[in-house]
């Protein structure tokens, strides 16, 4: 197409203008992308921890009216007596696991003696202060603060969270006990 001073007239765009453009939403498009996966995972984990505090809760219900604690000798995801008069229904963890657990830790697990619990999580991504890895809560009856949760097992006790050492199995173990820094209000 020529105008009337003979010279060429352009229409449309360059195809290395329209390469540049292409690669601008691309690299756009990902770093959205990221962001949304990293806000879906940290949600995830926020739920886990707010699961853990709520079942905390409703433990601490159970043993102040019955005396004990709901007695399970084994690892289970069920906690016998307490749903639905202290807590309307168990929670289960969301899915997918996260970066920082496997399938198989994605669990809330429950064990008591009857005079302490212990519950087993796992977060995947650290959240206020603390630290990707599979995490634990256990108590007893006492009032509940927590303390930074570090990579690896953890145990909620009523003084706080504290890190368990890990085990060489691929459930991140669950024997030892250490001691947490800084502490938060549960």
């Amino acid at each position: 197409i020529w105008n009337m001073e003979g010279f060429m007239r352009r229409s449309g765009f360059t195809l290395i203008e329209l390469l540049i453009v292409i690669a601008i939403v691309g690299l756009m498009s990902s770093i959205v992308m990221t962001v949304l996966t990293t806000t879906r995972e940290k949600a995830r984990d926020t739920r886990r921890f707010a699961d853990v505090k709520q079942m905390s809760t409703a433990l601490e219900l159970y043993q102040l009216q019955n005396g004990t604690y709901p007695i399970s000798a084994t690892e289970t995801e069920s906690i016998p007596g307490l749903a639905p008069t202290y807590i309307t229904s168990l929670p289960t963890s969301p899915s997918p696991a996260g970066s920082g657990c496997t399938d198989e830790q994605n669990k809330y697990l429950y064990t008591s003696d009857g005079t302490t619990y212990s519950l087993k999580f796992c977060i995947g991504t650290a959240i206020t202060g603390n630290s990707a890895g599979a995490s634990g809560s256990s108590g007893s009856s006492s009032s509940s603060t927590s303390t930074n949760l570090v990579a690896g097992v953890n145990t909620f006790t009523p003084t706080g969270l504290a890190p368990v050492s890990q085990s060489s199995g691929s459930d991140g173990g669950d024997s030892g006990s250490g001691s947490g820094g800084g502490s938060e209000s549960a």
